[in-house]
This record gives structure tokens, C-alpha cells and sequence, in this order.
């Protein structure tokens, strides 16, 4: 059969039982991508972080944020059925690709995002089985909901996760 690519957006999230489909991030730069999967269940699930923190607000977009995407993406896991004390997470972003051309360490948002979706994951107490942060290059990420496996493909190559 052939793969279903399933985009996720900026700020997006989704969720898939379908082992066919392929939750995939384009375009990575200062965004994280954190992907979630139940093995036993076989479900999984993509989150597009683009800032750190909601602030509070309750966001129309809950996924653009760590604080509010995670979470939701766990929840809405949860109901479908997937089992909190197997989650396999990956990340993937959270680049400074702004750092080649203007080198404002105040910005850092790559850093930011990466930092907060960890610190998120770990008030969640979930454990981050492997992850590829960092540096100045973006990334594409593709999660395959039949394994888990988390692809990304950089300018230097592709590697799995």
C-alpha cells in the first residue's frame, strides 16, 4: 500500500490510528515537532510547536504553543485510547536560523521552543526517547504511525530518530 502524507501545519496537531498515514513537518526552522505513540495501540500523534508559552490566554490555535499543544495532543490521545505509561516521544526543531544572519542572542526562539516543549513533556512526566534540537539548519520530520518512526530529513541527509 501506498503511504498517506498527513501535513502538519504551523501550530497544528494531529492524531492517527491509520498505520498508512505519515504525520509529516515541512519546514522547521525555530518550531519543534513532538511526536507521540502508543505501541501497544498503534497510535500516534504530531504537534507543531511554534512559541514557547500561551501566556495564560487559551489560544485559538492550541497547538502553536508548548504549554497547550502537548497537552491537548496527550489528552485527545488518552481518549482515543492510547496508554500515558507506554508514550514513545521524539523531537525534532527548534533551530536558530536567524542566529547566521543576525546574531540576537535575545531571540533564541529555537532554544526557547526546544525548552519549554522538554520542560512541558517532563511536567507531564513523560520521557523523551530521542531527539534532534538545535543548530542553524531546518528540518522536515516524518512520523511513521505504523512503527513510530520519526524520520527528518535535514540539508545533510536523512536519519531516523
Amino acid at each position: 500500500m501506498m503511504e498517506k502524507i498527513v501535513y502538519v501545519g504551523f501550530g497544528e496537531y494531529k492524531i492517527s490510528e491509520d498505520p498508512e498515514e505519515v504525520l509529516t513537518a515541512l519546514g522547521l526552522g525555530s518550531c519543534v515537532a513532538v511526536t507521540l505513540w502508543c505501541p501497544s495501540k498503534k497510535i500516534g500523534g504530531m504537534v507543531h510547536v511554534v512559541l514557547p508559552f500561551s501566556d495564560g490566554h487559551t489560544p485559538s490555535i492550541l497547538g502553536k504553543y508548548a504549554d497547550t499543544g502537548i497537552p491537548v495532543l496527550l489528552d485527545e490521545m488518552i481518549r482515543m485510547g492510547a496508554r500515558k505509561s507506554e508514550m514513545i516521544v521524539k523531537l525534532a526543531g527548534g533551530a536558530e536560523i536567524l542566529r547566521q544572519n543576525y546574531p540576537l542572542p535575545k531571540l533564541a526562539i529555537g532554544e526557547k521552543n526546544s525548552a519549554a516543549c522538554e520542560e512541558v513533556l517532563q511536567k507531564l512526566r513523560l520521557t523523551i526517547a530521542a531527539k534532534d534540537i538545535g543548530g542553524l539548519r531546518s528540518r522536515q520530520v516524518k512520523f511513521l504511525v505504523k512503527t513510530g518512526e520519526v524520520m527528518v530529513k535535514t540539508m545533510s541527509g536523512i536519519f531516523s530518530l
